[in-house]
């Protein structure tokens, strides 16, 4: 996470509103927060983060591991995953545009025929690798949930990963 990224990310409205988030949290008015609170703080703000996340996120927002944040940290962090929505979203908006059942579901080729569309063609091997990570149970076919599951996992999703071209099945270190 960038130092006060928030500040590209969040509106005024915003910004105010998870201040004022913050301070419910800031238990010693000392303008901190403990990092035990802040995946509690962050879900009551209807942010979803996974404990793993969680756990990684702290550690780079705290790294002396002192036990506390700040306001501007703070921010950051709901930036950050409040935008992972945003892009999931946007996910679930394109995949409709292809599941013509609607049934959550599209084939091996329809995914390869969109790739294809948007100037990006995996080849045999990337396909058959992608589709170990996201076809679970075997079918050939990509659900909804698990394709934003591992877009997620592998910072697909996150602005500030850059895009390289094709797919790359191995995990994307983000902090």
């Amino acid at each position: 996470i960038d130092a006060y990224a928030y500040e590209n990310k969040l509106t005024e409205e915003e910004i105010r509103n998870f201040k004022e988030a913050f301070a419910f949290w800031d238990k010693n008015g000392e303008a901190l927060m403990s990092t035990r609170d802040l995946g509690s703080a962050m879900r009551s703000l209807g942010v979803s983060i996974l404990n793993s996340e969680l756990q990684q996120l702290i550690k780079h927002v705290d790294p002396d591991n002192n036990g506390s944040i700040d306001v501007n940290d703070f921010l950051s962090c709901i930036a950050e995953f409040s935008n992972r929505a945003e892009s999931q979203d946007a996910i679930r908006d394109a995949f409709a545009c292809f599941d013509k059942e609607d049934s959550g579901v599209i084939s091996r080729s329809e995914f390869s025929h969109v790739l294809q569309r948007m100037g990006d063609k995996l080849t045999e091997e990337e396909m058959r690798t992608f589709l170990k990570l996201v076809d679970k149970e075997g079918t050939g076919s990509l659900k909804l949930d698990d394709l934003s599951l591992i877009l997620n996992k592998h910072g697909v999703l996150r602005d500030d990963v850059g895009y390289s071209g094709g797919f790359d099945p191995t995990p994307t270190i983000l902090y």
